[in-house]
């Protein structure tokens, strides 16, 4: 039973009414029910307290295992389904974003793919929100925010990826910024995605190729890595796109080579590489004509990451 008091620790936490009544326990799924100090699984009894920064702890407390079934064997060939080209702005945007701040890593491109809510009470799951910088824009979008991440002391929810603490199709739109190359199990990740989303929902995010080494960082998938990732989830892959101005010069340079360097300075140093390596594939492109040494080609092998959007 639900035991709210006035001024419990929960009641006070920035999280609309919506995802309150959509929390799930990540040990077993079942309902949540609020308490004096946090929330309670109403079926294994666990308890789930607010912490001294006022954010709510949803992670596992017990080590969970976890069985993924793929398919194996099929003759489906990936690299003939998926038509990798850049992300181009849509011609008829859902929300309107002029006037809005917004993140500098959310380009135009990706901003005019982003749904808008079509209820009162969707929800959009935030997922390795950090410190909820995308609140605004999901908000402005109309959706109830839910932001979640492992260890941020800006997030309202501490959870785990693998353990979406949120019931089954409970989310209409799903934001995962740079978060896959940095979860242990994606597969895990992504099944428990495809889980909570809605029948007709949408998956937005990105996740690194050709990057260096960061965070923990365990998987860098190519194109039909991430293709597949998501179609053995379940889910439907709409656009998947290198990501633009993110190659693996300018992200070397400003991760690895060149660290806190000014970003115009790193940029002039790699410049005589890059400029070098442009033109030996228009050498060799003009040579053979071969779509091996093609800009569409070149652009797959030299990206630093890719966006992708996907539907359920």
């Amino acid at each position: 039973m639900s035991n709210r008091s006035k001024g419990n620790s929960a009641s006070r936490l920035p999280l609309p009414a919506v995802i309150r009544s959509m929390l799930a326990c990540p040990q077993c799924k079942a309902v949540l029910s609020e308490t004096t100090d946090g929330f309670c699984c109403d079926f294994c009894r666990q308890q789930y307290p607010v912490n001294q920064r006022g954010q709510l702890d949803l992670r596992l407390r017990e080590p969970q295992r976890r069985c993924i079934s793929v398919t194996i064997g099929d003759s489906k060939d990936l690299s003939a389904d998926i038509q990798l080209q850049r992300l181009v702005r849509h011609p008829r945007p859902a929300v309107d974003f002029s006037g809005l701040p917004v993140p500098p890593h959310l380009d135009v491109e990706i901003l005019s793919h982003f749904p808008r809510a079509t209820t009162t009470k969707s929800i959009a799951l935030d997922l390795g929100c950090g410190s909820e910088v995308h609140r605004e824009v999901l908000e402005h979008c109309g959706f109830a925010y839910c932001g979640i991440d492992y260890r941020s002391p800006g997030s309202t929810i501490l959870a785990d990826a693998h353990a979406i603490p949120l019931a089954d199709s409970s989310v209409e739109l799903v934001l995962c910024l740079a978060v896959l190359e940095h979860v242990r199990y994606p597969l895990v990740v992504s099944a428990e995605i495809s889980r909570v989303m809605r029948t007709g929902g949408k998956l937005i995010g990105t996740v690194a190729f050709l990057e260096p080494y960061h965070d923990l960082s365990f998987y860098h998938p190519t194109h039909l890595g991430v293709a597949d990732l998501l179609s053995q989830a379940g889910l439907t892959v709409t656009h998947l796109a290198p990501s633009k101005g993110w190659s693996i010069f300018t992200a070397a340079a400003s991760m690895a080579l060149f660290p806190k360097f000014p970003k115009k300075l790193s940029k002039a140093l790699m410049f005589p590489t890059h400029f070098l390596h442009r033109l030996c594939w228009k050498h060799q492109y003009r040579r053979t004509a071969a779509y091996r040494w093609s800009e569409t080609y070149r652009v797959l092998s030299t990206t630093a990451a890719f966006t992708f959007i996907a539907s359920k």
